[in-house]
Formats: C-alpha cells, structure tokens, sequence
C-alpha cells in the first residue's frame, strides 16, 4: 500500500477508566478532511503490539 503513513499519536485514558481515545495530529485531520465524530474500524494484533485504524462511512438508520 503506497499512501500507507505512519503517523505517532498519542492515547489518553479517560478518568472514570471507561475509554481510551487518542490525539490525531492537526496536519493528519486536515489531510484526511476530518472534523470530527467520524467512524473508524480498529484492528488490534496484540502479539504484534500494533493498531490500525481505517476511517469508514458509516450509514446513519433512523
């Protein structure tokens, strides 16, 4: 995958413990056009330590 980044964020934990998020740089967000309260998918490979998140579109149902 040729536009594959690697990017370093960082991961907060929230207070009550119920959550962690993490921090996308400014120039990633403008990049990728986010504004927020977009949906990602994210892929963990605990033996491997590594994450992956993949920005989707997510269809609304009312």
């Amino acid at each position: 995958m040729g536009n594959d980044k690697r990017i370093l964020v960082k991961g907060y934990l929230r207070p009550d413990g119920t959550s962690y998020y993490v921090s996308i740089p400014k120039e990633v967000r403008e990049m990728l056009n986010l504004k927020g309260g977009e949906y990602f998918v994210m892929k963990a490979k605990p033996e491997k330590s590594k994450i992956s998140l993949t920005l989707v579109d997510f269809s609304d149902e009312e």
